[in-house]
C-alpha cells in the first residue's frame, strides 16, 4: 500500500542527511509520495529536485543559533518569526495528509513535528553526542524533557554514534546506532585519481560559510613556510558559496583550470614552489585520497575524519573558526582533529610531521573512523524504519 512521508530537517547538514535518507526510501518504495520540509535553508532539496512544502529564507546565523543569543536576535530581525508562521500554516493545511514523518535534526525540529504534525514519527538525531563533554546540556546529551518527548512521540530514534545510542537505551528509549548518514552524503568517482605518479595528497577544506576566504589566506601563508621536499598535491574542495576571486593572495598566480573533473583553477607560488588545485564537485575524491586534510569546516571535517583522515584545524575567522565551535568538534572527533593556533609556521610543521610518520597518521585517524562509522547507514536506517511499520517485506 502506497504511503505519504514527510522529511523535516533544520540545517544545512541536516538537509543533506534528510535528502540522503529520502532518496534511499524513494529507491526502496518508488510508489510512495515522499516530500521534504526544510526549516532553515533547503538548498540540498533544491539541488536534488525534491519537492518541498513550507517556506524558508536565508538567515544571518546560517542556522547556528544554539551557541549565540545574538545570532538568534539577528534571525528574528531578519524575519525568522514570519518564516516560522508560514511554515506552521503549511503543515496545518496538510496535517492529516502524511502517514509518517521523519524528523532530522535536534530538539527544535522534533518539537516542530510534535506540535504541528502529530503523525507517527521517527527521529534522526544529528547534534547531541555523549562525546561532547560540555556543560551545555543541549549539546552534551538529550536532556530529560527531550528524552520524554522522544519516548512518548517517536516510534524509534536513531543516534549519531554508538556511545550516545547506548546512553539513550539506558534511559529507557528505543534508540539505536545504525551508522552516521553523513558518510553516505558524498560520492567518490572511481575513475578519477588526483595522484597519478605516487604523490601524497593533502586535502584543503576551507569551509562553506563566512570566514572561508579569510581562513584560506592563512592556509596559503602556511604553504609559504612549508619545507617538505617530497612530492605533494594540495587539493582544495570548494563549496558552492566560496568565490575563487576572493581566494587570491599576493605572490600567488592564478591559472584558469580546465573543465575536466571540476578543476576551476590553480594557485601557484613560484618562489615557494607550491601549487593549490581548486576543485568543485570533487569533495569525495579529495578526502578519499588525502593523507590528511586541513579543515575549517563542520560536516566536511567530520566526513574526512570518518574516513580515518587526520584533520588539522586552527582557530580562525567565522563561526566555525571560533574556539567554542572548534573545541566542541575536537571533543566529538577526539585525536583525529588536531587543533592549533593560527600560526602558519606551526601548522606547516605539523603537516610535515604527518607527511613523514605513517604510524602517527593511522593512530590519529582511528578515533574518527570508529566514532563516525562506515558508509551504509542510510540503507540500514531506512530498512529498519520499514521493518518497524511492517513494510520490510516489500523492500
Amino acid at each position: 500500500m502506497s504511503k505519504r512521508v514527510l522529511f523535516v530537517s533544520n540545517g544545512h547538514g541536516e538537509d543533506e542527511i534528510a535528502v540522503c535518507l529520502l532518496k534511499t526510501l524513494k529507491y526502496l518504495k518508488p510508489s510512495w509520495t515522499i516530500e521534504g520540509m526544510p526549516l532553515v535553508e533547503g538548498k540540498a532539496y533544491r539541488e536534488n529536485c525534491i519537492g518541498t512544502i513550507g517556506y524558508t529564507r536565508k538567515m544571518p546565523s546560517g542556522g547556528f543559533v544554539r551557541y549565540s543569543l545574538l545570532n538568534f536576535i539577528r534571525d528574528i530581525k531578519a524575519g525568522w518569526w514570519s518564516m516560522t508562521k508560514a511554515q506552521i500554516r503549511a503543515v496545518r493545511e496538510r496535517k492529516n495528509y502524511y502517514d509518517m514523518v521523519v524528523a532530522v535534526g535536534d530538539i527544535y525540529c522534533l518539537l516542530f513535528v510534535i506540535l504541528f504534525l502529530r503523525r507517527p514519527t521517527f527521529f534522526v538525531g544529528t547534534l547531541a553526542s555523549q562525546y561532547y563533554e560540555s556543560k551545555l546540556w543541549f549539546v552534551k546529551y538529550h536532556g530529560f524533557l527531550e528524552r520524554l518527548l522522544m519516548k512518548r512521540y517517536c516510534l524509534k530514534v536513531y543516534m549519531r554514534d554508538e556511545l550516545t545510542a547506548e546512553f539513550m537505551c539506558r534511559k529507557g528509549l528505543n534508540a539505536v546506532f545504525k551508522g552516521n548518514v553523513m558518510m553516505d552524503c558524498f560520492t567518490v568517482i572511481k575513475d578519477i585519481k588526483l595522484s597519478k605518479n605516487g604523490e601524497k595528497v593533502v586535502g584543503i577544506l576551507p569551509g562553506s560559510r563566512d570566514g572561508a576566504h579569510e581562513n584560506f589566506q592563512t592556509i596559503l601563508e602556511t604553504l609559504e613556510f612549508f619545507s617538505y621536499k617530497g612530492s605533494v598535491i594540495f587539493a582544495c574542495a570548494l563549496a558552492s558559496g566560496v568565490e575563487v576571486e576572493r581566494l587570491k593572495r599576493p605572490g600567488w598566480e592564478f591559472v584558469v583550470g580546465s573543465a575536466d573533473h571540476g578543476l576551476e583553477g590553480i594557485l601557484r607560488n613560484g618562489h615557494a614552489g607550491r601549487e593549490v588545485y581548486l576543485y568543485r564537485g570533487m569533495f569525495g575524491n579529495i578526502i578519499n585520497e588525502a593523507r590528511f586534510v586541513i579543515g575549517l569546516a563542520g560536516t566536511a571535517n567530520e566526513q574526512a575524519a570518518g574516513l580515518g583522515k587526520p584533520v588539522i584545524n586552527f582557530y580562525g575567522a567565522g563561526f566555525q573558526g571560533t574556539k567554542s565551535f572548534v573545541n566542541s568538534q575536537r571533543r566529538l572527533l577526539g585525536e583525529t582533529l588536531i587543533v592549533l593556533p593560527p600560526d602558519p609556521k606551526l601548522i606547516a610543521s605539523q603537516m610535515e610531521i604527518l607527511l613523514e610518520d605513517d604510524q602517527l597518521v593511522q593512530k590519529l585517524g582511528r578515533p574518527g573512523r570508529e566514532r563516525m562509522g562506515p558508509k551504509g547507514g542510510s540503507q540500514k536506517i531506512v530498512r529498519d524504519m520499514l521493518e518497524m511499520i511492517g513494510e520490510a517485506r516489500e523492500s
